[in-house]
């Protein structure tokens, strides 16, 4: 890897970090509600049900940064981003939800050769969401420039 997408991954992290903190506490303070606890746990599984692939590509897809997906672990099974690989039609949005505590990235290219430059949600914090619209055909891979790890794919037919 070349300096600078070193030095960018450095930055990145950096503000991830900072950024974490205070959402950690705010997502703490919330979970100790437990009608609170109960609810979310009701809308997150509601929403895995509406977001899993059904192998058809559609016009319109959520993708979760799943919660948790911030520490390592996640990779095994694809299981950072849900789902995995979201198909979509020429034309269709993609819209990535963050239901972490922590800020997200979904950045088109990978983490070996960088970002390509095709798509980048920017940092979408915790509750945060981002939509792009795809208008050509292709497999896009993607990462999140904060924790390497996490890695999607977009499909659009």
């Amino acid at each position: 890897m070349n300096k600078t997408i070193l030095a960018s991954v450095a930055i990145f992290a950096l503000l991830g970090a900072v950024l974490t903190v205070p959402m950690m506490q705010h997502a703490d303070a919330a979970e100790s509600k437990e009608k609170k606890t109960v609810k979310k746990e009701t809308k997150k599984k509601e929403t895995k049900k509406s977001t899993k692939s059904t192998g058809k590509a559609s016009s319109a897809v959520t993708v979760e940064m799943v919660k948790g997906s911030a520490n390592e672990g996640c990779e095994k099974g694809n299981k950072c981003y849900s789902p995995f690989e979201a198909k979509i039609t020429k034309g269709g949005t993609i819209t990535w939800k963050n239901v972490d505590t922590a800020a997200h990235t979904a950045t088109s290219g990978n983490i070996k050769t960088g970002p390509d430059g095709k798509f980048d949600t920017g940092l979408v914090t915790a509750g945060g969401t981002f939509s792009q619209k795809f208008d050509k055909a292709g497999k896009y891979d993607y990462f999140c420039i904060i924790h390497p790890w996490m890695t999607g794919k977009v499909t659009v037919s």
